[in-house]
């Protein structure tokens, strides 16, 4: 069959990245031949493993995992100085995104006021949480005038408070409006490059999933011709001791190192970094001469619906990913690029998912967990990087992580142990990134053949205008002041996971329920996979400052205790004892209760939905920015609706919180698909 494309088909033009031992480009496709692991225990400047390390499992603030794929603090600093960064204020995740930015900048010449940026990230905590601990330090001081009048040693407890508040936030300042908002980083990129950076763009938050949604909204964008030219791709920086501690409370995290695919895995380990890609359509991309790095032949998701937990992932979920894309591409891939993350239970299902739809010809399997660990929301554009690399030195590279291979006995499928060149007819790859909520994203990377006359594409012009309306089905809003967990129309949640669960996953489980009192019908009439779920802005996120807070307070007692104990120790540690006992014991329910994405997987679980599920985040402007990805959305698949979760509420500038006050839901649609369903319309949205 000869090879073919589509003038609308999306092309990547240009790179960025900054992760561990691989500063660009040029270093990455070295790390990934070298076949390394770039583990170890996690950096001093982190946090203090003394403070935070315990193989008692029982331990509910401490993790039995330190090691990481670590960006070093060399590294680190040499960006900031490169690009003028203030300390502490920028943080980790915006300088990676600075230097990944500034790496496509240099690569290609484009015009900022026709693009836009949709970035991947699911750690909205780096300054916030920081800046919630001068609440906590705040209140220990309060209690302490309050309890004990006498205030023997105020002077040198409150120095030692502040001693420890310095060392916790780095420096950070107290809480402010913006310290809510993770959308800084955008702001701050615009005032970094005034020239090359127009300000327009959103975050997406699909757990481990986000950087390739963000891909499939940023094609999408392209598709609809709206603009010539977007980034996408994900951050991640949170390499936090809390993000330690909630991976150790699932069993997640590996001892030692990851070992993806292997018999004796254990668990992830964690990695960071940036990652981004420059997109635009062929036609565009010829037109201004670009590099071609590969060609995005499809990218889709689905929701696992309804499962045995949040954190279980489902072989049918992940196979109803690969068919919405494979199933409109006449190619079969050669190698499917894996989540693998190491975990036993995350690779057995994803073998059992690939090995069910990619059987009957020979298929490769590779994963780069094995070396720059789990970049989480960052994993799929990575995974990405590596299959350029592949297609630049016409080579698979070898998981020598792999020992005692999962795959095999399983025939037609073969993990490379080492290096393959590619043959002219291998030219699809499959590449997977998975999330906590349920979250499945597949993406389909084409090699492309700079042998192809630019007469060899179909001028086929897309026959679909995008709309100028979205149709809102239906809404109800939630009084959250009112609502009482006590009085659920249904108990849709286990009792004993009640402390673990964000307040806004039940009443985004309620506010469904009461707009659908018979959904069950509703929702099959429509068809499960058609529903995708959004929630957008500002959301509640209570449960991880609880996590947060109190594993700063578990801290600040073990640091304590190894202290000589005299009057001053022991009055502070009374204060931080009383502080802990405010939050819940930690379990294995609190990772569904502390990410943004969840709520929306939280409805698509209750209610068995198995579109896409995710968070836009634009920080007041979200809502909008997500009617905006819906409409491109269904530019492309017309026949889809949207549960749209919004919230509004108020900053409480005394206890450093965003407090939310209402939740709504809307069900929207295109126009065209509303009268095909026949439920009539409450609301019609117009855009300019």
């Amino acid at each position: 069959m000869k090879r073919s494309y589509q003038r609308n088909d999306i092309v990547i033009t240009g790179i960025g990245n900054v992760l561990p031992d691989a500063m660009d480009y040029a270093s990455f496709e070295n790390k990934i031949f070298e076949g390394k692991f770039l583990f170890r225990p996690i950096d001093k400047d982190r946090w203090k493993i003394e403070d935070n390390f315990s193989k008692d499992l029982k331990k509910d603030t401490k993790t039995y995992s330190t090691m990481a794929a670590q960006i070093k603090q060399s590294d680190y600093f040499s960006i900031k100085k490169k690009h003028n960064l203030d300390l502490p204020t920028d943080h980790r995740a915006l300088a990676y995104l600075v230097e990944a930015y500034s790496q496509i900048i240099e690569d290609i010449n484009f015009c900022a006021e026709n693009m836009t940026l949709i970035l991947g990230s699911m750690n909205p905590d780096i300054l916030f949480s920081q800046q919630r601990l001068h609440t906590l330090f705040k209140n220990m001081k309060l209690n302490y005038e309050k309890n004990y009048p006498s205030k023997k040693n105020k002077d040198e407890l409150y120095d030692y408070l502040d001693i420890e508040l310095e060392d916790a936030t780095s420096g950070a300042g107290p809480c402010s409006l913006e310290g809510q908002f993770h959308t800084s980083m955008l702001k701050r990129l615009k005032e970094i490059f005034p020239n090359d950076y127009n300000g327009s763009g959103f975050l997406i938050d699909s757990a481990c999933a986000s950087s390739l949604t963000s891909i499939e909204v940023a094609c999408n964008v392209l598709k609809s011709r709206e603009k010539d030219f977007v980034i996408a791709g994900g951050v991640e920086s949170n390499l936090a001791n809390g993000a330690f501690v909630l991976f150790s409370k699932v069993g997640a995290l590996s001892p030692t190192h990851a070992k993806p695919f292997d018999q004796s895995h254990d668990g992830l380990t964690q990695g960071e970094g940036c990652v981004l890609f420059a997109l635009e359509r062929l036609e565009t991309a010829l037109k201004n001469k670009r590099k071609i790095y590969g060609v995005i032949k499809g990218v889709n998701g689905s929701s696992d619906g309804r499962s045995a937990s949040l954190f279980q992932p489902t072989v049918d979920g992940q196979v109803m990913a690969y068919r919405k894309v494979w199933g409109n591409i006449e190619s079969n891939p050669f190698h499917v690029e894996t989540h693998g993350t190491g975990t036993i239970i995350g690779d057995e299902v994803e073998l059992k998912s690939i090995t069910k739809y990619f059987g009957g010809e020979k298929v490769f399997i590779g994963t780069n967990k094995g070396i720059f660990g789990h970049t989480k929301s960052t994993a799929g554009a990575t995974s990405i990087l590596k299959v350029v690399a592949m297609f630049n030195r016409q080579l698979m590279p070898s998981n020598s992580h792999i020992q005692q291979d999962m795959f095999k006995e399983i025939e037609n499928f073969e993990i490379t142990k080492s290096e393959r060149p590619l043959s002219k007819y291998q030219t699809h790859v499959g590449i997977s990134a998975f999330g906590f909520g349920g979250c499945n994203y597949h993406l389909a990377l084409e090699r492309y053949d700079e042998e192809l006359d630019i007469s060899d594409i179909k001028n086929k012009k897309s026959s679909r205008n995008v709309s100028k309306t979205l149709s809102i089905i239906k809404s109800h809003t939630l009084s959250l002041n009112d609502f009482e967990l006590d009085k659920m129309s249904q108990n849709f949640f286990p009792r004993k996971s009640y402390q673990q669960i964000d307040i806004l996953q039940f009443a985004a489980v309620e506010c469904v329920y009461k707009m659908f009192p018979n959904s069950q019908h509703i929702f099959t009439s429509i068809g499960l996979e058609k529903i995708n779920i959004l929630s957008c802005g500002r959301l509640g996120l209570d449960k991880l400052i609880d996590m947060a807070t109190k594993v700063t307070c578990d801290t600040l007692i073990t640091k304590l205790s190894r202290k000589k104990i005299n009057p001053t120790i022991k009055t502070l540690l009374k204060l931080i004892k009383e502080e802990k006992l405010k939050y819940p014991i930690l379990s294995e329910d609190i990772g569904p209760g502390v990410l943004n994405n969840v709520i929306a997987g939280r409805v698509a679980n209750v209610f068995n939905l198995q579109g896409k599920s995710y968070h836009i985040d634009m920080d007041l402007g979200s809502y909008d920015a997500a009617l905006y990805s819906i409409k491109m959305n269904l530019h492309s698949n017309p026949n889809e609706v949207y549960l749209l979760i919004d919230t509004t509420g108020a900053f409480d500038q005394e206890n450093c919180l965003y407090k939310t006050t209402t939740l709504k839901v809307d069900l929207i649609t295109h126009p065209d698909f509303s009268k095909a369903l026949g439920l009539g319309q409450d609301e019609e949205i117009q855009f300019d």
